[in-house]
């Protein structure tokens, strides 16, 4: 069985011109020397200065050069293994495909059984990663839903033991902001890869750390930056502006501050740690100007600053992570399939190495396992189309036309035998007739999805690990938790 389907995205649109990115690169640049970022650590600091950053103590304030920017950029490496328990499963990450994945967390998720809003727990989280597991369609898996039911100081340790035990796929640690978190994540991945050399060697976990906009890396997204970094495992930067909050009012502005808040993120890294391997993680978005709540319903402007950083990250020749999905509906319903499908095509035609936020409704705050379901319907049919098509006279089926002449019909040849399944099928578009449909009691997408969450749960086992593993992963989570309670 197939076990990753990742697409081969070969043509490429872009929604800015060089010209208007290259200006983007040389805004970033001065913000970087004249405005610098807050760096919340003093440890970062004095790393910092001692490379010979500017950097002002007082403020908490560090201040790059032009020419120190481009050459710790030009440090990091344009690809990079993310391996996975199951080695069929290992992706090269800037190698030329791009790869689904799970987005998160919400806190929040529709009930698979009555459909009514509620919190999510360890189990739903376990419970998704059994599904990821078994569709080729996710290549990897972020932490989807917050682990609501144990400590939230601990709280991403259970998660990681959640993904650990429910799939063999590659997982982004992308809910440890702290050294305390980080060092036991780096515990609990060490003891599955076998040892710290081949954790660094293959690592079986990925991170990322997000700026507080506007310019601000705040202590524990950086010590848990070092620590991921110490240990050999990648380490992304991510933004999250607000267009009219906490980014200027304009797409110019919002990417010109994301990119200079992702920048100086990776600079720090491969300043610290040379030749690090990184990633760029861009969603901006903005506010309703009407009430000033953040745009849940998103319009073009983001599907501009997503397309305008994937641009940027290319440039800088840097593996970007892109939002798909993410959609502001409440329910999976028009609005949903639409977003949805525009936004993994801009991000398909202007590829993206990782595309996230497969499942999530209302911008990221309500998880669904049916839209889980739905949207990697959608990658899977882009995988298809961009794949592309052969052309050859076997199969143009050129003999084949000569045979059937005009008037007749190929559904005998051999040719339609041999090539009839290689058309897409879906798995949850409703083809059949009318009264097909009406006789079966019209059922939707959403319900053929729902019914093949429930299949999958019931009947795929993930590859359990070694015997005892579980129990030591377990020891790991409590002694974390026993050191919380120590201070």
């Amino acid at each position: 069985m197939e076990r990753i389907r990742s697409a081969n995205f070969k043509q490429r649109y872009e929604v800015a011109s060089p010209e208007t990115i290259e200006k983007i690169h040389q805004a970033t640049l001065h913000i970087l020397e004249h405005t610098g970022v807050h760096v919340g650590s003093e440890r970062v600091l004095k790393r910092l200065a001692d490379s010979g950053v500017n950097v002002d103590f007082q403020e908490n304030r560090a201040r790059f050069a032009p020419e120190f920017v481009e050459a710790k950029l030009a440090l990091a490496p344009n690809h990079f293994l993310a391996a996975a328990r199951d080695g069929r499963c290992d992706l090269d990450i800037g190698g030329g495909r791009s790869y689904l994945a799970t987005d998160g967390c919400p806190a929040d998720m529709y009930d698979l059984d009555t459909g009514e809003r509620r919190r999510t727990t360890k189990e739903d989280l376990r419970k998704l990663m059994v599904l990821a597991d078994a569709m080729p369609e996710i290549g990897l898996v972020w932490t989807a839903m917050a682990a609501n039911d144990v400590p939230i100081s601990n709280r991403p340790l259970h998660e990681l033991y959640a993904k650990l035990t429910g799939t063999t796929k590659h997982i982004q640690q992308n809910s440890t902001f702290s050294e305390h978190g980080a060092r036991g994540a780096i515990e609990m991945a060490t003891l599955v890869a076998g040892s710290a050399e081949e954790l660094r060697k293959r690592p079986l976990i990925t991170n990322f750390q997000v700026c507080l906009s506007p310019l601000s890396w705040e202590e524990g997204h950086l010590d848990a930056m070092t620590t991921f970094a110490d240990a050999g495992v990648p380490v992304g930067f991510c933004c999250m502006d607000l267009a009219m909050a906490s980014a200027p009012a304009s797409v110019a502005g919002t990417v010109v501050l994301a990119n200079a808040e992702i920048v100086s993120g990776m600079v720090i890294l491969e300043t610290l740690y040379p030749g690090h391997a990184t990633f760029y993680v861009a969603f901006p978005t903005s506010i309703d100007a009407r009430d000033g709540n953040m745009e849940a319903g998103w319009g073009p402007e983001e599907l501009l600053m997503q397309g305008a950083c994937q641009q940027l990250a290319r440039r800088y020749r840097i593996p970007v992570t892109v939002g798909v999905g993410g959609t502001g509906a409440k329910v999976q319903n028009w609005q949903a399939g639409l977003q949805n499908a525009l936004s993994a095509f801009l991000a398909s035609i202007q590829p993206g190495d990782i595309l996230s936020d497969a499942g999530t409704l209302y911008s990221s705050l309500i998880y669904s396992f049916e839209s889980f379901m739905l949207d990697a319907e959608i990658f899977g049919l882009l995988c298809d189309m961009w794949e592309g098509y052969d052309f050859s006279a076997e199969t143009a089926g050129l003999a084949d036309i000569g045979e059937v002449g005009p008037g007749n019909h190929f559904l005998g040849q051999q040719h339609t035998r041999d090539h009839m399944h290689d058309f897409w099928m879906p798995k949850f578009f409703n083809r059949v007739t009318w009264e097909d449909w009406r006789e079966k009691g019209r059922p939707t997408p959403q319900d053929a999805a729902r019914e093949k969450v429930r299949e999958i749960l019931s009947t795929h086992e993930t590859e359990p690990l070694p015997d005892g593993m579980e129990q030591e992963l377990q020891k790991i989570i409590a002694a974390y938790e026993l050191a919380d309670e120590d201070d």
